[in-house]
């Protein structure tokens, strides 16, 4: 080859190369300007997440300080058997799971007075009434609150409670009518 030829096949071929370089530097700086509007579109949402879970962070503290107490429910039907006219037979406190001893009941209704106060995570307390023979007479309690209430049985015999409980402090009375 020629000298000439040469220089021009060197000149081509570096013209090629430039060209190429050029496409992807543009390339790159297309894709980079792309990863940056991402980048700010993630962080404008990320900002906005964190705002709505301080939001309801506050909102939780204020529904948590507003909450009072509640009292357990009356049943208009049975009021005059309610709690104020009955005799405690069996009381328990505590947290975690629990088969309590057996009770016998000889009078209906008779109700269990319950309460539950789930840790600052949630939890779940469930209370079954069985049979002295193991059967399931009645599901009283099945909650994830902090709450009370009163839940009425209609039958006689003995009993015994299963108590279900995960993060939960809970307290159970079984009254009677006298």
């Amino acid at each position: 080859m020629n000298q000439s030829l040469r220089s021009t096949c060197y000149v081509i071929c570096l013209t090629l190369v430039i060209c190429f370089l050029m496409a992807c530097t543009g390339d790159v700086a297309k894709e980079n300007k792309l990863l940056k509007q991402q980048m700010e579109d993630l962080k404008q949402s990320l900002s906005k997440v964190r705002q709505e879970n301080t939001d309801l962070r506050n909102r939780i503290s204020r529904l948590e300080q507003g909450v009072q107490k509640k009292t357990p429910r009356q049943d208009s039907s049975v009021k005059d058997k309610s709690t104020s006219a009955t005799r405690k037979v069996a009381s328990w406190k505590g947290s975690g799971q629990k088969t309590t001893e057996p009770f016998a009941i000889t009078k209906t209704p008779w109700a269990v007075v319950w309460s539950s106060k789930p840790n600052q995570y949630g939890g779940i307390l469930q209370i079954y009434v069985n049979t002295i023979n193991g059967e399931l007479e009645s599901m009283v309690a099945n909650t994830m609150e902090k709450t009370s209430d009163i839940s009425y049985v209609y039958k006689t015999g003995t009993f015994y409670l299963e108590i279900n409980s995960a993060n939960t402090n809970w307290a159970i009375e079984v009254h009677q009518a006298q």
